[in-house]
């Protein structure tokens, strides 16, 4: 019977296999954070205080490797190349470990990011070291690793345990790694239509990067197809390059084009240039309008508002009075007390 008995434990333990899921005392987590166009995560387990004496005691302080987490390797994985507190890294997955001191701990990437914890540590395999001072903080039983102080560009990485955090910041160089990106999806489905075309240009234009790349996707948005949305902004790069000559060839265009649209769009049109500080531009559209719906008390209206804001005060008056003679009456007081502001 002892013998048969024998025989079944060595059977349990040794031949069959042991997949059964078990609560593991350091849990496993994971936590993602997009940067710009970027992605940093961490995967890691998390090990709890639990009535111990951490610094010093579970996590030696005298400069030995921690895997800065339980079990397997804690892991960054970086989508692009960054930045870390300057030094730059390039894109991939690294094994992180930290050198502990009293006061000052030196942060670890490793290339190699698949071993046990800090236990196969090989210095051989840093891609870069960091220095950095821990800093006394609120009580955290369970290690934690986070994000915070987020930017465009920009996010700081910080690990919290018991009494310590220590953080670091990840950069990337976005607009670069935005128009690479923009370039990438002009190849696909968005380099059919006019629009893809309009939003990178568009980006480059707020961003003021790449003026060239921006003249170039905005001139294959037109080439699409010639509107008034992608003529506005043809405009606007040729202006800010210095292209007068072109300019003026586009800024006819959208001439020619507001002379066949209606009137709500072409006011429409007007205020977003004088939301953009354009004013001569904006009397330009408004003009326009008054000349070919002369009977619309709106598009005086408008008109007299773009002199109002040039600074031409009799001319916004005359406007207005004709505004006020063709407006119905919900609309007359707003303007008698615009006239009466403009004496």
């Amino acid at each position: 019977m002892k013998k048969l008995s024998l025989i079944l434990i060595l059977f349990t333990s040794v031949i069959l296999p042991q997949n059964l899921k078990m609560p593991q005392s350091s849990p496993f987590a994971q936590i993602e954070q997009e940067t710009g166009v970027s992605k940093i995560k961490i995967t890691y387990h998390r090990p709890g205080v639990r009535g111990r004496v951490i610094w010093g005691n579970v996590v030696p302080t005298q400069g030995q490797i921690w895997r800065a987490g339980a079990n397997e390797n804690t892991v960054f994985s970086f989508s692009d190349d960054c930045y870390i507190n300057g030094n730059k890294l390039p894109a991939g997955d690294y094994g992180f470990h930290i050198a502990v001191g009293e006061s000052e701990w030196e942060l670890i990437f490793s290339k190699n990011s698949t071993a046990w914890g800090s236990f196969f540590y090989n210095p051989a395999d840093d891609a870069l070291r960091i220095k950095v001072k821990p800093q006394q903080t609120g009580f955290k039983e369970w290690l934690e690793y986070g994000f915070e102080d987020l930017t465009d560009s920009t996010a700081a990485v910080f690990l919290h345990w018991e009494k310590l955090k220590v953080s670091f910041t990840v950069k990337f160089d976005v607009k670069v790694l935005t128009v690479k990106y923009l370039a990438r999806q002009l190849e696909a489905l968005a380099g059919f239509s006019w629009q893809g075309y309009y939003e990178a240009a568009n980006y480059c234009y707020e961003n003021e990067c790449y003026p060239a790349l921006a003249e170039s996707w905005i001139s294959k948005s037109v080439d699409l197809d010639r509107n008034l949305v992608n003529l506005d902004l043809k405009y606007r790069i040729l202006l800010r390059s210095g292209n007068k000559s072109a300019g003026e060839k586009v800024y006819n265009e959208i001439r020619e084009l507001l002379s066949q649209m209606p009137e709500t769009a072409v006011n429409r049109y007007g205020y977003q240039l004088l939301s953009r500080g354009l004013i001569d531009e904006a009397v330009m559209v408004f003009e326009i309008n008054v000349k070919r719906f002369p009977d619309s008390w709106n598009v005086y209206d408008s008109l007299g508002e773009a002199y109002s804001r040039k600074g031409e005060k009799d001319k916004s008056k005359e406007m207005y009075l004709t505004a006020l003679k063709l407006a119905p009456e919900s609309q007359k007081n707003r303007i008698k007390t615009i006239v009466d502001s403009l004496r």
